[in-house]
């Protein structure tokens, strides 16, 4: 099953459905305020800004538009088409591209890497939806991009999502009506990440994890005027190691 697996199919397909079918966004398509912004404030001693920012994975780019104002070049890479029209559409900025990008796409990564250089990595809600089976070469494109000087910042849905909201810890969750509820539980992926997870992915012999701990993924979903619902994650500020 995994074989037939097309990322870019699946993706298109899905923001075909929620950009034009619904006209709706994402569950995590929200503002930079409750994503970039708060990842900023964690990574930016880290991922400084003498060198430009990949947002790998970036959807329809909301997150890219923040870091232009940081970095002197931000490139938006997604796999699907329709995120990357849609991104595209609403940027006017010039030190701001978007891309379609297979991320298992190991000769592309290197034209890329050719023409920026090393660069940092923004990542969020990625690396959960790779298939096991193609996460050794993702983290592959990711060395490529990183270089020497590069770093990465992820921040991943946590391996204990289904259970959080199973159990109902979140008061906000229990408030919502039974059958949204239901359609925010059929969203959430299958498998999260663990920390664990994070240092056998980035083993010790190529990687230094500079941070990690766990922290938090906002949605567009409200209870009336109060704090969107957030979903619980993990984050690490990963370098990789020369050779």
């Amino acid at each position: 099953m995994e074989a037939d697996y097309n990322y870019g199919i699946n993706w298109d397909l899905f923001y075909q459905q929620t950009l034009n079918n619904n006209k709706t966004k994402a569950l995590w398509d929200v503002p930079a305020s409750l994503a970039a912004a708060k990842d900023f404030e964690q990574f930016k001693n880290d991922l400084t800004n003498d060198l430009p920012i990949i947002d790998l994975g970036c959807g329809t780019g909301t997150q890219s538009l923040f870091f232009a104002q940081f970095y002197p070049q931000v490139i938006g890479l997604d796999v699907s088409q329709q995120a990357i029209d849609y991104a595209e559409h609403n940027s006017a900025k010039k030190n701001i591209s978007f891309d379609i990008f297979n991320g298992l796409d190991r000769h592309k990564a290197r034209e890329i890497h050719q023409q920026w250089g090393d660069v940092h990595i923004y990542m969020r809600g990625v690396f959960h939806q790779i298939l096991p089976s193609d996460q050794v070469n993702f983290i592959e494109v990711i060395k490529i991009f990183l270089g020497q000087q590069g770093k990465l910042f992820l921040c991943e849905v946590s391996d204990n999502i289904r259970t959080y909201f199973s159990q109902e810890n979140g008061t906000s969750f229990s408030q919502l009506p039974t059958k949204l509820k239901a359609v925010f539980i059929s969203h959430l992926p299958p498998r999260g990440v663990s920390l664990r997870d994070l240092t056998e992915s980035f083993p010790e012999r190529d990687f230094s994890i500079i941070s990690m701990g766990n922290t938090q993924l906002y949605t567009n979903i409200k209870i009336k005027d109060s704090e969107p619902i957030f979903i619980p994650a993990v984050y690490a500020i990963i370098t990789p190691k020369s050779h």
